[in-house]
């Protein structure tokens, strides 16, 4: 089976990873690139906010811990779309995601996924996001 390739740029992460879930599920292969591109909605301050008040919580806290590279951040997302059964696990092994494009995808065309990104205002990129 042929791998379908995903372009993250300028793709809500959210809308992103409900269509690439479904994708999974039906028994498809699929790689998403420029996972650093991919936008989340929200100014920078409130969404560093919610990071910075997980920290004070505690010092010696035991998790839960969450990702902080832009492909980790994408795949898990993914996973809390996907059922926690035998059929989610499954589906979430076929599932590829890279910050940039790898070589074997350099030529490759990429799938087109209708997201509509809307009018969202405020937002920031996953790669800003730890930057």
């Amino acid at each position: 089976m042929a791998v379908k390739v995903i372009d993250g740029s300028n793709c809500p992460l959210g809308r992103l990873a409900s269509t690439v879930a479904k994708l999974l599920l039906n028994g498809e292969e699929i790689a998403i690139v420029n996972a650093k591109n991919i936008v989340i909605s929200g100014s920078r301050k409130m969404i560093l906010r919610e990071r910075i008040e997980e920290r004070e919580i505690g010092t010696h806290r035991k998790g839960p811990f969450h990702p902080k590279k832009p492909a980790d951040m994408t795949k898990r997302v993914v996973r809390g779309m996907l059922p926690s059964k035998a059929r989610g696990r499954g589906a979430l092994k076929r599932l590829r995601v890279y910050d940039n494009v790898p070589d074997r995808y350099e030529g490759e065309e990429f799938m087109a996924v209708d997201i509509k990104k809307g009018n969202i205002g405020k937002y920031l990129t996953l790669g800003d996001l730890n930057g």
